[in-house]
């Protein structure tokens, strides 16, 4: 029983759970999803949900899609609970706060002002959310009603966003600090300088602060400024103000850094004069003299504002000391101005060569281009010619590079001069100078320039260098060009011949194929007039039968491993086509015309005499098969080996029963290439040929085979009888 009853109070708590879940989203579910016209609109409400508390600020978050329409009318407003009466509009038809992804986002207050109440007084109103959606030519509305609540806010502080731009000040200057502000709640700020100098003020209103007047008073001062929302909230800053005095101003000056004491101008030489302006505005124009006393000065010429240095041509100024001015002329009519220290000018007309010190030999070279990597810039070198029987001094050196002195970087070793240079030189057009006296006072002194240029931008050292290498390197692309040229031409030209080589035949035998006619010529044996020819006929083995009335040598056999056509016989005629004898010289030479192009020459023949003649049968090849070699058959690598008796019997048994199979095939191949056949293409049998003719003629037979008969006037040559012959033999054919 108590086990059943825990069954049932599980289960109804479990299904009163499930009713008051579904309730619930229920109640959601009709609250952001209201029932639309046309399924292409969408429209719900995000925020705020039903029976939310709101304090202070607050959103306003909805979604709207009309498919029909881009900009839906709608309409935010707050009524009281029965969702009937209204009591203010929060947004309405604004698509200002329309966002990218469709949904409309609206800030307000909780506590007021929305767009027809200055302020909203707390408790309990219905939030009202109404859309004009289109469906075709008809228009329907759309409402999403949801209780809120509205309680008491909370005050939060307002917030300072500025910052002091400066805080460090001059004597004479003013201060001047806008303070901005904001306040979560919209309240109105109002701003005060809780701690600050006297000479400070600020608009409570604003929030700017200025000084009263120019800052006078020196030190530092800490101020703070304060904002407050009239609710109880405030913010504070706080930054500390720094004045200064004046300082002195320094002295507008102009100085003139060459020429320097005692330097020497020549009146050939470009002669630089230099100088540096010193905290001057508004320059108009600065103006060059010179003078031999200082009192009296002759103009030189007049340059613009920026200018910093002039190249003086002093070719007709006569030899002697003398002094520069440099007059610095502003657009107020202020003047500034610097005399140089005197100096000497020399005159080339003046000069007395003969009896006079002079610098030759200089290093660098004058108006050379040097590249920047050469180690010949490392040094400044020249050699110092005294007057006559004087010596250099040594304490009157002056060298100078670029307008710098190095003379302490200098020495002088049997009038050579010699100076380092600790620094790697910059890019660009480079001065010396270098000034002497001799113990007789003459004084010398030379002036030259060289340049320094980046490496790679030419021919520095002006021998042809580059030039060379440039040379080099296309005399090497046209090398190139012509081996990728060359070596495809060589290789073709190798192979064409090869091909054409091999294309070459060399016919070998007694016929030869004549240029201009598909005939070959065939050499016929020699036969006496009054004896009776021989004939080529097929025989079942090789057999040579000789006769006492002609005199024919072996003959030659030449095997042929596949024979094109058949060979041609010639069967009652004096003339036959055979293979010419080894050694035989044919005296009586005859030409058959053949109707195919080709002709291969047998492999090996028969003769065949009359009958009443002795045969003699040649050994067969299983005879020949059977016979041993001799010394001269075996070959040179054998001969070198040393075998015992059996390995020897071994090896003669192994080549007698390779040659005898050579001896074998080749045989075969003759007997099947000297089978005669007929038009159709059918083997002769030769036999019968012999037994039809007997029977047509009664004669006797000739020969071993029958393939004539014996005439008497035949013998004597009778030429009806030798018709008949043709006759037979074109009928076998």
């Amino acid at each position: 029983m108590g086990r059943s009853l825990k069954f049932f109070v599980i289960s109804l708590f479990v299904l009163v759970s499930g009713l008051f879940l579904l309730k619930q989203a229920q109640l959601y579910l009709v609250a952001n999803a209201a029932p639309l016209a046309d399924t292409g609109d969408a429209f719900y409400v995000e925020k705020p949900r039903p029976s939310s508390k709101l304090v202070g600020q607050s959103e306003v978050r909805f979604y709207l899609v009309d498919d029909e329409n881009a900009q839906p009318e709608y309409d935010v407003g707050l009524f009281r609970p029965d969702c009937l009466t209204r009591f203010g509009t929060i947004v309405a038809n604004d698509y200002s706060i329309k966002q990218s992804n469709n949904f409309y986002s609206k800030s307000w207050n909780s506590d007021g002002p929305i767009l027809d109440q200055a302020s909203i007084p707390n408790g309990n109103y219905c939030l009202k959310v109404c859309v004009t959606l289109k469906n075709g030519d008809n228009n329907y509305s759309v409402c999403d009603l949801r209780p809120l609540s509205l309680v008491e806010k909370l005050n939060q502080n307002p917030v300072i966003t500025s910052n002091v731009p400066n805080t460090l000040f001059l004597v004479g200057q003013t201060f001047g600090y806008y303070v901005q502000a904001t306040d979560p709640d919209g309240d109105t700020l109002t701003y005060y300088l809780t701690t600050a100098p006297s000479f400070l003020q600020i608009n409570s209103a604003t929030g700017a602060i200025t000084s009263k007047g120019a800052l006078t008073q020196v030190g530092s001062f800490v101020v703070v400024v304060q904002v407050r929302d009239g609710n109880g909230g405030s913010a504070s800053q706080q930054f500390t103000l720094k004045v200064e005095p004046e300082p002195t101003p320094k002295p507008s000056s102009i100085e003139i850094i060459f020429p320097a004491k005692d330097s020497v101008f020549r009146d050939d030489k470009d002669n630089s004069i230099e100088w540096i302006v010193s905290n001057i505005s508004n320059i108009s124009k600065i103006t060059l003299f010179y003078s031999t006393d200082g009192q009296k000065w002759t103009k030189i010429t007049d340059l613009g504002a920026k200018t910093t240095s002039y190249i003086w041509d002093a070719a007709n100024v006569e030899t002697g000391d003398y002094f520069i001015r440099v007059l610095v002329t502003t657009s107020t009519g202020k003047t500034y101005e610097d005399i140089s220290e005197k100096f000497s000018l020399v005159s080339t007309k003046d000069e007395v060569v003969e009896d006079s010190a002079s610098i030759i030999e200089v290093s660098p070279e004058e108006d050379k281009e040097y590249e920047a990597n050469d180690q010949v810039v490392k040094e400044i070198s020249a050699t110092f010619v005294p007057s006559q029987g004087a010596s250099v001094d040594p304490t009157s050196l002056v060298v100078l590079l670029d307008d710098k002195e190095i003379t302490e970087s200098c020495e002088i070793s049997d009038n050579k001069l010699s100076c380092q240079i600790s620094n790697s030189l910059s890019e660009g057009k480079h001065k010396v100078y270098v000034e002497f006296t001799d113990s007789a006072e003459k004084k010398a002194s030379k002036t030259w320039y060289f340049t320094i240029k980046a490496p790679g931008t030419g021919d520095a050292d002006g021998d042809g260098t580059n030039v060379s290498r440039t040379l080099l390197i296309i005399l090497g692309i046209c090398g190139l060009v012509f081996l990728l040229l060359f070596i495809p031409w060589l290789l073709f030209t190798l192979r064409r011949r090869r091909n054409e080589s091999d294309d070459e035949v060399v016919v070998e035998g007694d016929y030869t194929l004549a240029p201009d006619a598909d005939t070959y010529e065939t050499q016929a044996y020699e036969t006496p007039v009054n004896e009776v020819p021989t004939y080529e006929v097929p025989s079942p083995a090789p057999t040579v039968i000789t006769s006492s009335t002609q005199s024919i040598p072996p003959t030659t056999v030449v095997e042929q491993s596949e024979p094109e056509e058949e060979d041609e016989f010639a069967i009652g005629e004096s003339t036959m086509s055979a293979v010419q004898p080894v050694g035989q010289s044919t005296t009586q030479p005859m030409t058959q015309p053949m109707a195919q192009p080709t002709l291969q020459p047998m492999a090996q023949q028969t003769v065949v005499q009359p009958v009443s003649q002795p045969a003699q049968q040649p050994a067969t090849p299983a005879d020949t098969a059977g016979k041993q070699f001799g010394e001269e058959d075996i070959p040179d690598w054998l001969k070198e080996e040393t075998f015992d008796d059996e390995e020897k019997k071994a090896l003669a048994d192994q080549t007698n029963q390779g040659k005898a199979q050579d001896q074998a095939q080749a045989q075969a191949q003759v007997t099947a290439a000297s089978q005669p056949i007929n038009a159709s293409g059918n083997v002769i049998d030769l036999n019968t040929v012999d037994e039809q003719k007997q029977e047509d003629k009664g004669s006797q037979l000739y020969g071993d085979y029958g393939l004539a008969t014996k005439d008497d006037s035949n013998l004597n040559g009778d030429s009806s009888s030798t018709d008949d012959n043709a006759s037979d033999n074109n009928a076998v054919k």
